[in-house]
């Protein structure tokens, strides 16, 4: 039963990173690239750290050579969750002071 858990919370991700919004017009649509830019380079920004800091604090190297299968895909997993964590955490920030800002006509 708990192998339905994450794909469902993978697809609910989607639903909520990818609906659309009342008003879509095209800043709306070159903030979801923009933001989703952001998201890529800092979910692969905390991977090079995470990677760097398995590297630099292990003692000796050829456990942590022996477990990147395991590192892996623990990463893989974290990387479908985060990628979407990060989109939708920068996108609604941004979204959110667009529609504070003065520009914003409702």
């Amino acid at each position: 039963f708990n192998i339905i858990y994450f794909p469902v919370f993978i697809i609910g991700l989607l639903l909520v990173a990818f609906s659309r919004e009342k008003q879509e017009d095209e800043y709306i649509t070159s903030m979801r690239a923009s933001s989703w830019m952001k998201a890529v380079l800092l979910n692969f920004g905390v991977f090079l750290l995470l990677y760097a800091l398995v590297i630099v604090h292990s003692a000796n190297p050829a456990p942590v050579v022996g477990s990147l299968w395991t590192l892996s895909s623990i990463s893989i997993i974290f990387s479908m969750v985060s990628l979407l964590g990060f989109y939708i955490l920068i996108f609604r920030i941004s979204h959110y002071r667009f529609k504070k800002s003065a520009v914003y006509e409702e």
